[in-house]
């Protein structure tokens, strides 16, 4: 897929979900989705159940303004989240996300940084633990 900068947003979401989802593998093996672009009804009859991944679309952003009005480049997030029951398996998902997230899968973007935030949060009465990573990527390559 040719990326450009005039459809940035959907070009990266797209890369980025399609090796996901074709790269990881859903560990309750439901052959049903599991893999979305924003957060499920999860107490839906539909809601195939945990884990479940959301891959949010790309924020373009490319001054960010930090605390002394200095300007960091970090570069345009892209957050994937990852929720599961088991923290265990949570932990094996994100490192399976990890492994497929190099920049040899992604030929016309790079990754310039990285960070995660773990947390939990109950979802119609489970709790439920789950870990943003942020991965940064560099639009300034791209033409």
């Amino acid at each position: 897929m040719t990326i450009n900068k005039a459809t940035l947003r959907q070009n990266i979401f797209n890369d980025v979900f399609t090796i996901v989802n074709g790269s990881v593998s859903d560990p309750s093996v439901r052959g049903k989705k599991w893999v979305y672009g924003t957060m499920p009804d999860v107490v839906s009859s539909k809601f195939s159940g945990y884990p479940f991944v959301i891959i949010k679309k790309a924020q373009v952003e490319k001054d960010n303004p930090v605390f002394d009005n200095s300007y960091s480049d970090k570069g345009t997030p892209i957050q994937i989240t990852v929720f599961h029951t088991s923290n265990q398996t949570l932990d094996y998902l994100c490192d399976q996300i990890d492994a497929v997230m190099v920049p040899s899968n992604f030929s016309q973007f790079t990754f310039k940084d990285y960070d995660e935030d773990p947390g939990n949060v109950t979802l119609a009465g489970d709790n439920v633990h789950f870990r943003s990573m942020n991965y940064f990527v560099d639009v300034d390559t791209i033409d």
